[in-house]
């Protein structure tokens, strides 16, 4: 009997009122309880003893001898509806409720390449990228861009936090995976064929008459407009590169 009458009923029901107070993330609510909270009822009415003050009149129900204000009654015990009112925490609104109460923002459109939903309806760039707003845009769109702390090797450019990747046409002749890239420019075995960007392989070289006049135009221009400066800078390997290659393309549509 003193452990059933010692449990109080659990939580019937919460009827939750609309009233926020709004913390971040999380927002207070104010909420009623309903319970039932145990009652002494004895015959003599004017001795009515609340859950407060049960204790010594529960061990004395069970040795018959109640006192002097409840000796020789019958009592029983009744449970009788409470409420009262709380305070929880729930998701505020523009946020939806996780496993384990925690709240995740809700963004009605998709965030970006490199984003997330930081806030409600705003996004924001992840750790290690940074916002890029290109003038030539009409609508200034959320554009999430790498950051490499170092910078990048020539010929290649920055594809993710601090990882470089050499440019179409070039490959890594780095030969350990954490040392930084070194490109190189992807040469041909066949000296007929040169290397295409688009299919990523050595193709042969197909020229057009009017192709190879213009090439050799642009060539004998090239040649005029140095040795009229007299600039005494020695070419950069890609220019030298490029030369040959040209150079290489002349010779194979001639003897074609």
């Amino acid at each position: 009997m003193k452990s059933q009458t010692l449990l109080i009923a659990c939580l019937l029901s919460i009827n939750a009122v609309i009233a926020f107070t709004i913390t971040g993330k999380y927002c207070k609510r104010n909420v009623s309880v309903k319970y039932q909270e145990p009652v002494l009822r004895i015959s003599d009415p004017q001795h009515i003893r609340h859950s407060g003050d049960l204790s010594d009149a529960f061990a004395a129900a069970e040795n018959n001898t109640l006192g002097a204000t409840v000796n020789h009654t019958d009592n029983s015990i009744i449970y009788e509806p409470r409420v009262r009112w709380e305070t929880i925490n729930v998701c505020c609104p523009g946020y939806s409720t996780l496993l384990f109460g925690f709240c995740e923002p809700i963004c009605n459109t998709a965030c970006p390449r490199f984003s997330y939903c930081a806030t409600p309806n705003q996004c924001q760039c992840l750790p290690g990228y940074e916002e890029h707003h290109p003038n030539n845009k009409k609508i200034q769109l959320l554009d999430c861009r790498p950051v490499c702390a170092n910078g990048c090797p020539s010929h290649s450019r920055c594809v993710a936090r601090n990882r470089c990747l050499c440019r179409d046409g070039f490959r890594n002749t780095s030969k350990w995976w954490f040392l930084p890239v070194k490109c190189e420019r992807i040469k041909c075995a066949a000296p007929d064929q040169r290397y295409d960007v688009a299919q990523r392989l050595c193709v042969k070289i197909e020229m057009t008459m009017e192709e190879l006049m213009r090439k050799v135009a642009e060539r004998l221009t090239k040649g005029l407009s140095d040795t009229a400066t007299e600039d005494n800078t020695e070419p950069s390997s890609d220019e030298v590169e490029v030369s040959e290659e040209v150079d290489n393309e002349i010779v194979t549509d001639s003897n074609t």
